[in-house]
């Protein structure tokens, strides 16, 4: 009987077989619960980091839209409703004051951390928050007073500026309407312009001075949050003895109140000398007088009306004297209206603060 073709190929496979063919199949080995456990653990891990990428990714997308978004926004207002056309400039040479001082310089800027020897500071009990500063010879209020007495001297505010006309006013009021119309927003209740500085801002006032930290003068939620005034203070800004107004330093574009930083350098303090504010009936000028960076805990933002004009004029004088740079031939008088402008400063220390104080010298009304 002949064997078949398939009978010899399996013959010889037989002859091909070793010990190990000829073992038992091994079963797989099931994996212990720790195992499954530690499994599942870097499963997890792997889908937070993947989830926490992906959140990061999408708040740095949202930000720079936000960011974007809102400096545009700025700008077509800006180019809608400013009062004062020459005003506008480019913010790119601000960007130059930048970390001006090093964080070694920090205590020399805090007024009030320099020691003159035998000269005891300066006190006043009505605000222990705000920074006080030695007293120097020829600082004493008191000499002061005769033969002009500033506590009660009121300052001339005829207008004398070719900005403050009767025209340039009834041309505001035709764009703060318009404004306040398309915006629809009754918080907007004036404008803030700095010569020489891109702060052409609207300014805003809420019913507290957390909300329009991030929000815009639409209500809208960003970053750049608003040029805002403390809640407390009169938006005529004739009847608190210091309106303060709040704004962010927007250090990536140079926007907001980053030129504030500008005014550390002496050069530009004495060239950006004047402040307008334009409220629903008036035009106000104001005149830089002091300048200077502070830890937040020292800043006089507590206190919008003092006890006595003695009171006011003594922390005005002092204000005036920590400045880093004087003002020549301005006087401050007890009766006077002081505006102080707020931000954040450039440095490693969170808590530093920069603030930019002017003294009101001109105004038109109708």
């Amino acid at each position: 009987m002949n064997e078949r073709p398939d009978e010899n190929l399996f013959k010889d496979s037989l002859k091909e077989l070793t010990p190990d063919d000829l073992a038992p199949p091994v079963k797989a080995r099931r994996k212990s619960g720790k195992e499954l456990a530690l499994w599942l653990l870097w499963v997890l891990l792997a889908a937070a980091l993947l989830g926490v990428a992906l959140w990061s990714s999408a708040q740095v997308v949202r930000n720079l839209l936000d960011f974007s978004g809102s400096n545009q926004d700025y700008k077509d207002i800006a180019n809608n409703y400013s009062p004062f056309e020459s005003n506008k400039e480019t913010p790119k040479a601000l960007l130059l004051c930048r970390d001006i001082y090093a964080v070694a310089d920090y205590d020399a800027l805090i007024a009030g951390n320099v020691v003159y020897p035998s000269e005891p500071p300066l006190t006043t009990p009505d605000d222990p928050t705000v920074p006080v500063t030695p007293s120097h010879s020829g600082d004493d209020p008191s000499s002061a007073i005769v033969p002009n007495d500033p506590l009660t001297m009121l300052r001339d505010l005829t207008p004398h500026d070719e900005r403050l006309t009767a025209d340039t006013l009834a041309e505001w009021k035709i764009k703060y309407a318009a404004m306040r119309k398309e915006y629809g927003n009754d918080d907007i209740f004036g404008w803030i312009s700095m010569p020489g500085t891109n702060i052409e801002y609207p300014l805003v006032q809420g019913t507290d001075n957390d909300f329009y930290l991030n929000h815009g003068p639409k209500k809208n939620s960003t970053g750049y949050g608003s040029i805002y005034m403390d809640y407390r203070n009169s938006r005529t800004l004739l009847s608190d003895d210091l309106t303060v107004i709040y704004g962010h330093n927007v250090r990536n574009d140079g926007t907001m109140f980053n030129a504030l930083l500008s005014y550390l350098k002496s050069n530009l303090f004495q060239k950006r000398q004047y402040i307008y504010i334009c409220t629903a009936d008036s035009i106000l000028k104001y005149e830089v007088f002091s300048c200077y960076t502070a830890d937040a805990s020292l800043c006089p933002t507590g206190i919008l009306n003092y006890s006595s004009t003695e009171a006011f004029y003594n922390r005005m004088r002092e204000i005036q004297n920590a400045s880093l740079h004087q003002r020549e031939n301005l006087e401050l008088y007890g009766t006077d209206r002081v505006l102080m402008l707020y931000t954040c400063a450039n440095s490693t220390l969170s808590k530093e603060r920069c603030m930019v104080f002017g003294v009101l010298v001109e105004m038109i009304q109708g």
